[in-house]
């Protein structure tokens, strides 16, 4: 990132002291002013280079947030769509590919996922996700956390099923992104039958590995969750947009939306009683994770070097 950030300073369309502080959204007005007044001493033909500087820019910065805010594998997910080419474009893909620092990180990453793969839902009723097939749980020794976030999430929803002890709790979570509520429904599928978890996403599909579900089936997910079939949702922002839900124990907000609206949005479709917001979920757990392993990934991946 630090490389890509400095061939913009350089040329005077970037304000930066550290890119390791520097918000996505800081990049994108940058390019919004320079396409609006560009710098008078640049020339018309390196706009494009300079175009392309500004959108991988932007698509390392959003990995380094996903790393930050959803974990490890939230972030390999997104450098493997990178590299086969589903979230960017052949140059990017290019200069990452000659960046040693890169290339170690994605070597560390996979070996890491390998011993720790996406497993797939318990069958004695553990997490279901529409159209994955079921597949025995990785056992408790091998627990791997990607992020401490999850780890203090499976802590608050534990401890709200032991001390209510009720088969009519209900359970709702928000997370923005389907990485996350994928790796949040399997993490809680491993203390079924305490807890019967169900992923809930929309309709569209993201990439080539990430498929949507029918509205006939994201109906169904929602009658059963009313019913009592699943006492724990894990859901997108589709859970934010006026389903009826009915009633619910906890809403635990994995993330924290930028938008005032769209936060409010996540407790108009539930009628919850209590709920936990990213300040429990997210700021108990930050220092945390800088003391992790993962602070030592960040450091490296800001320093990702181009050749």
């Amino acid at each position: 990132m630090e490389v890509v950030v400095r061939r913009l300073t350089s040329l005077g369309v970037l304000f930066c002291r550290n890119p390791q502080t520097m918000a996505k959204y800081a990049i994108l007005r940058a390019r919004d002013e320079f396409r609006q007044n560009p710098p008078q001493n640049i020339r018309r033909n390196q706009f494009g280079t300079i175009e392309g500087d500004f959108a991988f820019c932007t698509s390392l910065y959003h990995g380094y947030e996903l790393l930050l805010l959803h974990g490890q594998r939230s972030f390999y997910n997104f450098l493997q769509g990178i590299v086969n080419g589903e979230k960017s474009y052949p140059r990017a893909r290019a200069e990452l590919m000659r960046s040693h620092v890169f290339v170690d990180i994605m070597e560390e990453l996979r070996s890491q996922f390998e011993v720790f793969p996406d497993s797939k839902a318990p069958e004695d009723g553990g997490v279901s996700r529409i159209g994955d097939p079921a597949a025995p749980a990785a056992p408790p020794a091998a627990r791997f956390y990607s992020h401490p976030k999850i780890e203090k999430l499976e802590e608050i929803v534990l401890q709200h099923f032991r001390e209510t002890q009720s088969e009519s709790t209900r359970v709702m979570i928000f997370s923005q992104y389907r990485d996350s509520v994928d790796e949040i429904a399997l993490t809680l599928a491993h203390h079924a039958p305490l807890v019967r978890v169900m992923s809930f996403v929309g309709q569209s599909s993201a990439g080539r590995t990430t498929k949507g579900v029918t509205q006939k089936e994201q109906m169904k997910v929602v009658r059963e969750f009313r019913s009592g079939g699943y006492n724990t949702l894990v859901a997108t922002c589709v859970g934010e947009e006026g389903l009826d839900i009915g009633d619910v124990d906890l809403i635990v907000c994995y993330d924290a939306h930028k938008s005032p609206i769209r936060c409010a949005t996540r407790f108009a479709a539930p009628r919850p009683r209590l709920f936990f917001t990213a300040c429990a979920v997210y700021h108990v757990s930050v220092a945390a994770f800088f003391y992790h392993s993962s602070s030592a990934l960040i450091s490296r991946v800001s320093r990702i070097g181009f050749r």
